[in-house]
């Protein structure tokens, strides 16, 4: 750490990490210095300093042909890929400029012309898919072009190149009954019997509310239940078998009590809590050294909230609209209310308009 008095002259110490700030000195040192004056120096410089160990040398080497060969190699291979890309871009705008449109461009100069869509905006097929081969700057200069328009050879980065032409363009309207059949019916049949699986669960519930162990429930109904002891919030993520449902339910609910939850297959689960016990010792702790920081940053931006809050409270700050924009040259919003020189501030600002 370093420390030099300034005479606050324009040339500053060529180290970073500086900052000034005035500092009073002691009578014998404001005598002995010509850059103290009224017993304060009025710049301050500290500097920061590191100390750089050195543990190894590792010696230089001359570079043999042999060491460099595999990335001279890679270096050519791009250079001739490029030129060939861009032998072909220009093979292809050259039998643009006879005439000919995209596709019997592309075969002329010997690359493949592909057929996408019909497609959203989004880049979605009619059944609502993801449209797979698609770029982002590809759809920006598609849905650019008219029916019919054509793009220029565009450069879609990493060395690849492409073109554009828009075959047909079909104005957003209401899809045909007999499109969307199929869809309906399955998204109907999937609705009524989730909702039957949901009231015949409800009904299994309503047995075990009422008195009927879970076992003989479930084996009225033709399945075993499940005993699924120690569930703790940190194993929740290995566990396949709980839902996020039942998850939810299940550390929301009281001992003793029954619920109903959607499972993982497209099913229903009825469930019991037995009982609640305390955590592990060790994982409660570890919990807690994880939300720590967090928590800390949440105490103490409370408790700055807090200090702010009684700040105001006790120093009574009081706000005037038309005097503050006034103080910055705009119009006041009640002219009426104009702030006067010398006026104090009323603290009850005018009406917007």
């Amino acid at each position: 750490m370093a420390l030099r008095i300034s005479d606050g002259g324009t040339e500053a110490p060529p180290q970073m990490n500086t900052f000034r700030s005035g500092r009073r000195v002691s009578a014998s040192r404001a005598a002995a210095s010509n850059w103290v004056r009224n017993g304060v120096a009025p710049a301050m410089w500290v500097h920061r300093s590191a100390v750089i160990k050195v543990t190894a040398i590792t010696p230089g080497k001359a570079v043999t042909l042999e060491d460099v060969r595999p990335a001279i190699e890679a270096e050519i291979r791009k250079d001739a890929a490029a030129e060939k890309v861009y032998a072909l871009t220009q093979a292809f705008d050259d039998a643009k400029g006879t005439g000919a449109n995209l596709a019997q461009a592309a075969a002329k100069a010997g690359v493949p012309a592909i057929t996408i869509g019909p497609m959203t905006q989004q880049g979605r097929d009619a059944q609502g898919q993801p449209v797979p081969g698609l770029t982002q700057k590809l759809m920006e200069t598609a849905w650019a072009l008219p029916a019919g328009g054509e793009s220029e050879v565009e450069d879609a980065g990493n060395g690849e190149y492409f073109a554009v032409r828009v075959e047909k363009i079909t104005p957003p309207s209401m899809p045909a009954l007999a499109e969307v059949r199929p869809m309906l019916e399955k998204a109907w049949t999937q609705r009524e019997l989730a909702s039957r699986m949901q009231a015949k669960a409800d009904e299994l519930a309503a047995r075990v509310r009422k008195g009927e162990s879970l076992d003989a429930v479930a084996s009225s109904a033709g399945v075993a239940a499940s005993h699924m002891p120690g569930i703790d919030k940190p194993s929740l993520q290995k566990n396949t078998t709980l839902s996020q449902d039942m998850a939810a339910k299940l550390f929301t609910a009281k001992p003793g009590d029954v619920f109903t939850a959607p499972f993982t297959h497209f099913a229903f689960v009825v469930g019991k809590l037995e009982g609640v016990h305390a955590g592990d010792a060790a994982q409660l702790g570890a919990a807690v050294q994880q939300i720590r920081p967090q928590m800390s940053v949440a105490y103490v931006r409370e408790i700055r909230e807090a200090a702010q809050i009684y700040a105001r409270q006790k120093v009574k700050v009081t706000m005037d609209a038309n005097k503050a924009r006034e103080a910055i040259g705009l119009e006041p919003i009640d002219p009426k209310a104009a702030v006067k020189p010398g006026a104090k501030a009323t603290g009850k600002p005018g009406l917007a308009k």
